[in-house]
């Protein structure tokens, strides 16, 4: 994380046509002109991606995939600040996993 306790973060959300997706989360340069220097190179490595321009692969870190590009339909973004990133992990562990009792 940044020295700063309320650094904003991006979380890349790589959804495929299996339906799954996979978050992916980079912590955010508090320099405005890095931010907007990564932020454009991550755009243009999603769009020549999936425009099926050469290779015809993303690559995202944390945790480390490449995927085929024939296989993401959609990529989100999704800014936050660590405190709200823990908050919703907190969240997502006490929902439960959807299953129903038999009656």
């Amino acid at each position: 994380m940044h020295e700063e306790e309320n650094a904003p973060n991006i979380v890349f959300t790589v959804i495929l046509t299996t339906g799954g997706a996979i978050n992916h989360e980079y912590d955010l340069p508090l320099d405005h002109e890095e931010a907007e220097d990564f932020l454009n190179e991550m755009a243009g490595a999603i769009v020549s991606a999936l425009a099926g321009e050469e290779p015809g692969v993303l690559y995202y870190q944390n945790p480390n995939v490449v995927y085929n590009a024939d296989n993401v339909v959609a990529v989100r973004a999704d800014f936050v600040n660590a405190e709200e990133y823990e908050e919703a992990i907190k969240c997502a562990m006490k929902q439960s996993l959807g299953f129903r009792k038999g009656g």
